[in-house]
């Protein structure tokens, strides 16, 4: 029987109906992004003002660090370069994606 239905689709025959009607929302979403419940336009302006200054400031330390170098500044938050949590490049290769000289060769 699915051989057969597959051919038909195959021809062009829709063998299965789909139902396109909606399904009713069963959940709610809220989120936590404010300290309390934001009803006034104003507030909301300035919320979205808020974050556009912050991604403003990102785009600012990404052309700093594109023409200093990687990390030269970055969020405090991110911790020191010595951080025990951070992955283990000990064993890398500098020029991994750079050069062929820094790939291993096998015989």
């Amino acid at each position: 029987m699915v051989g057969q239905r597959t051919v038909l689709e195959l021809r062009g025959f829709q063998c299965i109906m789909e139902d396109r009607t909606p399904v009713p929302r069963k959940s709610l979403i809220s989120t936590r992004s404010f300290g309390r419940r934001v009803t006034k336009k104003e507030d909301i302006a300035q919320a979205l003002a808020m974050h556009a200054g912050k991604r403003a400031l990102m785009a600012v330390m990404d052309r700093i660090n594109d023409h200093y170098g990687r990390d030269t500044l970055r969020p405090a938050a991110q911790g020191p370069d010595d951080a025990f949590w951070r992955m283990q490049r000990n064993k890398m290769s500098s020029h991994f994606t750079m050069q062929w000289s820094g790939l291993a060769w096998v015989k």
